[in-house]
Formats: C-alpha cells, structure tokens, sequence
C-alpha cells in the first residue's frame, strides 16, 4: 500500500484519489485472492476425481 501512497503523492493526487487508488488496489488484491483460491479448489477436486477413478494395483498374498 506504501507503493500505492507514493505513487499517488507523487503525482500530485488528492485524498480522493489516494481513496480511488486504494480501493482499486484493494479489489484487485480480493480478485486474485479469490482466483487463487477457486483455482487450488478445482485442482483438489479434480485431482481426487483423477485418483478415485484410477484402477488400483494390489498384490494379494499367496
């Protein structure tokens, strides 16, 4: 958020756009947030469906 600040200071920017930028910055942080977590998800899911599906390979004792 530092980054966010000095970049909007530097400009120039207002309070107001220091909020803008921060509440942009902050949604974009919740969107990949939310992808990463969706996306590890669907890899569980779809990885468990792989590994029940598979045919198992046990040996019986003879």
């Amino acid at each position: 958020m530092k980054v966010v600040e000095g970049f909007v200071s530097g400009c120039g920017g207002s309070e107001d756009d220091l909020a803008r930028w921060t509440t942009a910055w902050r949604r974009i942080r919740m969107a990949k947030t939310h992808e990463t977590a969706v996306s590890t998800y669907e890899t569980a899911v779809s990885t468990h469906e792989n590994a029940t599906s598979l045919p198992t390979n046990r040996r019986t004792a003879s």
